[in-house]
């Protein structure tokens, strides 16, 4: 097993990003897989190499398992939130499987059934700006009336 693969399944599951259940009657899961980048310091020298477990939201169909996937957003310099998606809980009313990963399912045609936003999915994006948007309402921020991923 591959250390990123498994570095990668470890937040996925500490983020609570899914169950695995039988799939119901009349329902299909969307396909994963897993895409991998290196990362390098200045020097172009390889530090580590990472892995993301990906939905194939190309098969998603509308009305189905997404409604939504506005999200606004705003050109910024740099910041990044470590496994910002996987945080984000599905929209409710949205039920979505997908396939076990490859190479690491429990051995029977059980399926994952997504609790939260996994990459490569349609509403990813929409459903990270929700839970940070409830965050910083929450923490009595406002929007601009100009931006509205800019918060006051």
């Amino acid at each position: 097993m591959d250390k990123a693969e498994l570095l990668e399944l470890k937040q996925l599951r500490d983020a609570g990003t899914w169950n695995i259940v039988d799939l119901p009657v009349g329902r299909k899961a969307i396909g994963s897989r897993w895409t991998y980048a290196k990362k390098t310091n200045s020097d172009g020298d390889v530090i580590r190499y990472k892995a993301r477990l990906v939905c194939e939201g190309y098969s998603q169909v509308e009305g189905i398992n997404y409604t939504n996937t506005y999200s606004p957003g705003l050109v910024i310099l740099q910041d990044d939130a470590d496994t910002a998606f996987v945080q984000a809980p599905m929209e409710e009313g949205v039920v979505l499987y997908i396939d076990q990963p490859l190479g690491y399912g429990d051995g029977t045609k059980r399926k994952v059934l997504l609790i939260k936003a996994l990459y490569g999915l349609k509403q990813a994006a929409q459903a990270w700006f929700e839970h940070c948007r409830k965050i910083l309402l929450g923490l009595g921020f406002h929007p601009s009336q100009f931006y509205p991923c800019l918060y006051m």
